[in-house]
């Protein structure tokens, strides 16, 4: 399905947002499982899964985790930060991908009715890493479920 956007404000499977100030649809939103992407530069992203069949604690251990296993690195819970009216659970994760490239990964997850969660994903190059979750912040924090 993917990501519209009219004006500033994002709007995607069940939800609207104002996007953050510099932000464009990428051309991977919609693309394959993702529910929405959007881009600030070269591979700094957010993508939006909107659905798991799993608790948002749940979900964003297994995320972390599974890229943990395959490329390395710590995972770091940090602090709760609001989704809406609601709390996400956060994953950091700094790793490289198979070609040697640096990447800071952050997870977002959030509680949905029905004993399913909602997923964010900030990829960004690692001097981007803190713009990216600023950006994938703000987002979350303007987020209204419709």
């Amino acid at each position: 399905m993917g990501f519209t956007l009219t004006g500033s404000t994002l709007s995607g499977p069940g939800f609207t947002a104002k996007m953050p100030s510099g932000w464009t649809l990428a051309a991977e939103n919609g693309v394959d499982t993702n529910d929405g992407v959007i881009e600030n530069g070269s591979r700094n992203t957010l993508a939006y899964f909107a659905s798991d069949p799993s608790s948002a604690t749940t979900r964003c251990h297994n995320a972390a985790e599974n890229y943990r296993a395959k490329l390395g690195g710590t995972v770091v819970d940090l602090p709760a930060v609001p989704w809406g009216n609601d709390t996400a659970v956060v994953k950091e994760l700094e790793t490289k991908y198979s070609t040697g490239e640096a990447i800071g990964l952050d997870i977002y997850c959030v509680d949905r009715p029905g004993n399913a969660s909602a997923v964010i994903f900030s990829i960004a190059a690692p001097e981007h890493q803190e713009t990216n979750k600023a950006a994938a912040e703000g987002l979350l924090a303007s987020w209204v479920w419709t």
